[in-house]
């Protein structure tokens, strides 16, 4: 009886989330991935104004000189920026965890302050203090160590305007990594690396022997949740092209945003059906990178 009372209790209390889990995503997913199939004009078209093209929607996008240039941006910036981001992470993490410096929550707080604060505040901030090619920390900075030509370069330019927003979401995600490395290097025994100084191990030694080892999980984990936050990268692109989008800014939830919602100057025909395959496209994406991070990177402390 009780037993049967006890798996009552538990669907009615899970009952509810799975209805607005199906309403809320299963649905919406599985109608996105259907549209994908079809010319829709407007996103709230009813089904019996779309028309089924198959996958021209996906070769269409494929031919796009622009799509293809929003997938080369975002793995770029994937590819480098992830490089760039968990190597300060991982140094910042190992220097505030196991150095004797004084007011490590200090500079922990002042490392992880960019999450904390608005992405159009932060990337407005970039491109007005930073960038600014007239008042710019990059304009000032170079010419006091007198490198006249590069203080020279606008770096919010078209042609430079990818190095820009390379540089600025990746130095902003910096601390958000520190803090979930730094978290995973806490738990690791402290008689671990007592025992490798004991051996004679030195800090390079037990960083790659003991320290990545240990928080592999954590460092798998922020390989997925940066993929999935790379290619869908939109407020930083459009904060740094808020006209209309440049080839160096350009990323799929852009150029899908700009699909359904655009005005008639950035584009001739809308079509949700597009925007429909790109989210699709960018599913799979992510669904791969999953994939291939636990293919590829095993956690030998499960």
């Amino acid at each position: 009886m009780y037993k049967k009372y006890s798996k009552i209790t538990a669907v009615v209390f899970v009952l509810p989330a799975l209805i607005v889990f199906i309403l809320t995503f299963l649905y919406p997913a599985f109608r996105t991935g259907i549209m994908s199939l079809f010319y829709v004009k407007t996103i709230s078209d009813s089904f019996a104004n779309w028309k089924f093209v198959g996958l021209e929607n996906f070769i269409y996008l494929f031919n796009s000189e622009l799509f293809v240039r929003s997938l080369l941006n975002v793995f770029l910036i994937w590819i480098i920026g992830g490089i760039i981001v968990f190597s300060i992470a991982l140094f910042f993490a190992s220097v505030i965890t196991f150095s004797n410096i004084r007011f490590k929550s200090f500079f922990k707080t002042v490392i992880y302050m960019p999450n904390i604060i608005s992405s159009v505040a932060l990337a407005t901030m970039w491109i007005h203090y930073f960038f600014q090619p007239d008042y710019g920390f990059l304009k000032s900075f170079f010419t006091l160590i007198g490198l006249n030509s590069l203080a020279q370069v606008k770096w919010a330019s078209p042609d430079y305007i990818f190095i820009a927003i390379l540089t600025a979401y990746s130095f902003s995600n910096i601390g958000y990594y520190m803090v979930m490395f730094s978290a995973s290097m806490e738990s690791i025994p402290a008689s671990l690396y007592d025992s490798a100084s004991i051996d004679g191990a030195n800090s390079f030694d037990k960083f790659f022997n003991i320290t990545f080892p240990m928080i592999l999980g954590a460092v798998k984990s922020a390989i997925v949740i940066w993929s999935v936050e790379s290619f869908g990268i939109f407020v930083w692109s459009q904060i740094f092209s808020p006209l209309f989008a440049l080839p160096g800014t350009v990323t799929p939830k852009v150029y899908m945003y700009t699909q359904l919602f655009g005005s008639e100057v950035t584009i001739s025909e809308r079509n949700a059906g597009l925007g429909a395959s790109v989210c699709v496209i960018l599913s799979i994406i992510a669904l791969i990178s999953f994939l291939l991070v636990n293919l590829l990177i095993k956690d030998k402390n499960k």
